[in-house]
């Protein structure tokens, strides 16, 4: 049996993805109020702003990650040898399972990588998202506020015209 031993890159990448998928979870997990989500945001934000070491760890890593996505995703379609005949003889087929062992593990690394860039890409957004959700939300607060309840003020809401309507249905009648 082939022992199975994890490389400190691997782990460290697993760890950094399992982090990353916990902190999406965290800006997607209902909350009871928008200042526990605007605690959460801005903390979050805070965070990644203040530390530029976390910044380039992170950068570091997606590069890294893209470039073993590269190699692996090469291994996989272009260097892979054909599968042997079932009539080769045995020590053909002991080469074969070997590669199988290869290709199965460059298919999880390929896994792994594709999903830590995934996962970074979406936690990425979703803070961006939900800072902007936080700002929103105080600046309609903040105009609420503002507003004197006894002036009724014309809505800065515009409503649109019509489209005319370009359906063969309504060609037909006219």
């Amino acid at each position: 049996m082939i022992p199975i031993i994890a490389s400190p890159y691997r782990i460290l990448i697993t760890l950094t993805t399992l982090i990353q998928a916990f902190v999406v979870f965290v800006l997607v997990a209902p909350v009871p109020s928008n200042q526990v989500r605007g605690f959460i945001v801005n903390t979050l934000n805070h965070i990644w702003n203040e530390s530029t070491t976390l910044r380039n760890v992170l950068l570091i890593l997606n590069a890294l990650n893209v470039i073993e996505l590269y190699l692996e995703l090469r291994f996989l379609f272009v260097l892979a040898p054909p599968r042997p005949p079932v009539d080769a003889p045995h020590h053909h087929r002991a080469e074969f399972f070997d590669m199988q062992i290869q290709l199965f593990a460059a298919e999880r690394n390929t896994y792994l990588a594709a999903f830590s860039l995934f996962i970074y890409l979406i936690m990425r957004r979703l803070l961006d998202l939900q800072q902007q959700h936080v700002r929103a939300r105080e600046g309609q607060k903040a105009a609420l506020k503002g507003r004197q309840p006894q002036a009724q003020e014309e809505s800065p809401v515009v409503i649109a015209e019509p489209v005319a309507d370009f359906s063969p249905a309504t060609k037909k009648n006219k």
